[in-house]
Formats: structure tokens, C-alpha cells, sequence
């Protein structure tokens, strides 16, 4: 899955968190391509849900010039 932003993260997650309830006994490999811009409340989701973040370094790229942009 791909989610740039925090709408979309906080989304999907809830869609993950969703499945994963819904089948606890499956292994589930979740994963988030571009993970950027969260809210504090995502973050600790990631780690619950054991989440695989792909290319974080986006998020370092994209950040000096972010909070100028996306209000």
C-alpha cells in the first residue's frame, strides 16, 4: 500500500488494524510504502500492527521543505 500524509496513513492503518482483528490467527504482512507526515497516534500503531515501512528515507527527502507546504 501506498500512503503519503496523515489521512492516508491513519486510513489505512485502520484498515489494517481492522483485518488483522478479523483474522488473528493469520500472518498478516503488512506493509507501507512512503510512509510520511504522521500523526503522533499513527506512530505507535506501526509498531502494534508490525508493519513493514518501505523507503523511509522519503520522509527525510521530503521534510525540509514539507511543513512549509502542507498546511
Amino acid at each position: 500500500m501506498h500512503a503519503i500524509g496523515d489521512r492516508a496513513n491513519d486510513f489505512i492503518l485502520n484498515v489494517f488494524e481492522e483485518e488483522k482483528r478479523k483474522t488473528p490467527g493469520k500472518d498478516h504482512r503488512f506493509r507501507i510504502e512512503h510512509a510520511q507526515h504522521l500523526t503522533e497516534q499513527a506512530i505507535p500503531k506501526f509498531a502494534q500492527l508490525q508493519l513493514y515501512l518501505c523507503q523511509p528515507y522519503h520522509a527525510m527527502m521530503n521534510g525540509r521543505w514539507a511543513e512549509k507546504t502542507i498546511r
